[in-house]
């Protein structure tokens, strides 16, 4: 008996590996679709809605990589199982970029199946693959990756880029969002995109070496939540960001735009002493062994600049004062809430540490920098200048929904609600569409408010979130439930998409 597979050719590729064979193995019980269209996988999510019984089904897929440097189509085989539990569906899958294999595995058992259940056939294609099954109607936990940066790290949750991925169970989030992304978000979309960035800034400690550019961005929005000051850096236990312009220096300007004109000029002289120390800075990387563009370590450049002239490093320091004297630093403690929109100049200064939401805009201009550029070949000064608002802003504030739930942001194309729960208590929030969420205090369950009704099908909470942990929560379409099941208070941070 032989399994052969009734194919779609993918609109994107051409030609088929199939033929457009019929399935001829009448006992088959796990469906074998081929290679699907780019809108017929959000198609099976609604047909299958109207199924009964768990249903089974294998399909190949072809990603495109875009956010890539290599843009090479990734073969994807996927094996999605469907077990209805009462009147919400369980659903489950594997993934593998390596479609021979799991196809091979699938055919076998299909092969072998006489009265074995779509369920058992799912575990044991999982068996044969190694495969560790992806749970869709859970939480997903989120794998970060650690973004070297000039002055510090990031740690991304949900970074989809050429430079890094985030992953759930070692699977790309990229692979898993073009595949089920209008089943996890919870809309009709065909075309998948990227989630609410969320991230943590965690800058180096020493000054200047540790703080971040001041920039701008055009489209992106963020909002931080400080979680950590480094007590070498801030020993008070109270740190800066520093945000907009110097008011009182600006009203003491009979114009704005000789006020900006000004501090131009204090960019450009200290632009070009940092020019010098960087050229010098890139000889000792290249004795080093090192690439001039290669992010070093705040602690090893520390350990260069003293090979520097002193009379240079003096230089710098007066003339980075007087360019920062036009701008506003604002003090900053932990638990602090930072909102940033458009066209406000802002730099997280050292030893900071951040939670961080933003929508998935990789965009930047830069107005200065207290060291080299690596990711560009000079800062952005005079095209972005005059983009920057110079009126008054404030970091944030805080919107205490009810007791114990705070609404931290509330932008157009996201919101963040901080959620401050006693020990044995609880938190119901109502989510639409999917969510973000990550733990700052204590230990967390998050788990559906019908799950404890359903479990004798489907015993154990979803989710144990600690500090600095993150899940993706699909659409529940119900409301979520957040625990607190540690002994002390715990907090955490919850992001959804407009209409969630």
């Amino acid at each position: 008996m032989r399994c052969v597979i009734r194919a779609k050719q993918q609109t994107h590729r051409e030609g088929s590996s199939y033929n457009h064979l019929e399935n001829k193995n009448e006992n088959t019980m796990i469906e074998m679709l081929g290679k699907l269209e780019v809108g017929a996988k959000d198609d099976l999510w609604r047909d299958k809605q109207s199924r009964e019984g768990a249903n089974c089904v294998y399909f190949e897929y072809v990603h495109l990589p875009s956010y890539a440097e290599d843009r090479t189509p990734v073969p994807l085989a996927v094996l999605f199982l469907r077990d209805p539990v009462h009147d919400t569906p369980y659903d489950t899958c594997l993934i593998s970029d390596k479609p021979t294999e799991m196809r091979v595995a699938v055919c076998a058992q299909n092969h072998h199946a006489t009265s074995a259940t779509n369920a058992t056939l799912f575990a044991e294609v999982a068996r044969l693959t190694g495969l560790t099954p992806l749970e869709l109607t859970r939480p997903l936990r989120l794998a970060p990756v650690f973004i070297p940066k000039p002055w510090g790290r990031e740690i991304w949750y949900t970074g989809i880029e050429s430079r890094g991925m985030s992953s759930m169970q070692d699977i790309p989030i990229a692979w898993i969002l073009d595949i089920f992304g209008g089943l996890l978000a919870g809309d009709d979309t065909d075309t998948w995109t990227a989630p609410i960035l969320l991230k943590i800034l965690d800058p180096h400690p020493l000054e200047n070496l540790g703080d971040l550019y001041f920039e701008i961005h055009t489209k992106k929005v963020e909002v931080y939540v400080v979680t950590g000051l480094d007590a070498a850096a801030w020993p008070e236990g109270v740190g800066q960001i520093r945000y907009g312009f110097n008011q009182a220096l600006l009203q003491s300007y009979s114009s704005q735009a000789n006020f900006l004109q000004d501090y131009l000029t204090s960019v450009e002289a200290y632009r070009k002493v940092r020019y010098q120390i960087d050229a010098l800075l890139d000889d000792i990387k290249r004795k080093a062994g090192k690439d001039p563009n290669q992010a070093i370590s705040p602690e090893t450049q520390a350990q260069w600049h003293t090979q520097l002239p002193k009379p240079l490093l003096v230089e710098e320091g007066r003339r980075r004062e007087a360019m920062y004297a036009y701008t506003a630093v604002h003090d900053v403690a932990v638990g602090d809430v930072i909102q940033v929109q458009p066209f406000t100049p802002h730099s997280l200064q050292h030893g900071v540490r951040v939670i961080e939401f933003q929508t998935p805009h990789y965009e930047r201009f830069i107005l200065s920098f207290g060291q080299k550029v690596l990711t560009q070949p000079d800062w952005d000064t005079q095209e972005a200048l005059p983009l920057a608002t110079t009126d008054k802003t404030e970091p944030g504030s805080v919107k205490e929904m009810s007791p114990g739930i705070d609404q931290i942001a509330d932008f157009d194309q996201f919101q963040v609600l901080r959620l401050r729960i006693a020990d044995g208590d609880s938190k119901m929030l109502h989510c639409k569409g999917y969510a973000l969420a990550i733990g700052i205090l204590g230990e967390v369950d998050i788990n559906r408010a019908v799950a404890e009704k359903q479990a004798q099908k489907r015993a154990g909470r979803d989710a144990r979130v600690l500090p600095e942990e993150a899940v993706y929560i699909p659409a529940a379409r119900e409301q979520l439930q957040f625990t607190n099941v540690g002994s002390e208070p715990a907090s955490i941070l919850v992001a959804f998409p407009p209409g969630g």
